[in-house]
C-alpha cells in the first residue's frame, strides 16, 4: 500500500488494513470449520476431496510411525487448505481479471 512508502498516509488507512484483517481471520475460521466438518464424518474406504486425502494421508503417517506425522497438526492440514484456497483464487483472478 501506498501507506509503506509514506507513512503520515497510515491514518488515512486503517480501516482499510482492519477490514483487510477481518476479512482474513473469517477466511481462516471458515476453512477451519470445514475441515473440522470433514473430520467429524471422514470415513477411510471413502475419500471424497483433498480433505479427506490429507486426514488419510495423516492417519497413515500415525498408524505407521513415520517422523512427518508430528507436522501432520489439524491446524497444519487446514493451512493447507487455506494455501490452496488462495493460489486458485489468485489463479482464477489472474485469469479473468488480468
Amino acid at each position: 500500500m501506498l501507506s509503506e512508502f509514506i507513512p503520515i498516509l497510515k491514518p488515512f488507512y486503517k480501516n482499510i488494513y482492519i477490514q483487510l484483517e477481518d476479512g482474513i481471520k473469517k477466511v481462516i475460521e471458515k476453512m477451519h470449520e470445514k475441515f473440522n466438518d470433514h473430520l467429524k464424518d471422514y470415513n477411510d474406504d471413502i475419500i471424497r476431496d483433498f480433505c479427506d486425502a490429507l486426514i488419510n494421508a495423516k492417519n497413515k503417517a500415525l498408524s505407521e510411525g513415520k517422523e512427518s506425522a508430528s507436522y501432520l497438526t489439524d491446524q497444519n492440514l487446514a493451512a493447507t487448505i487455506f494455501d490452496l484456497f488462495l493460489g486458485m483464487f489468485k489463479c482464477i483472478n489472474k485469469l479473468f481479471i488480468n
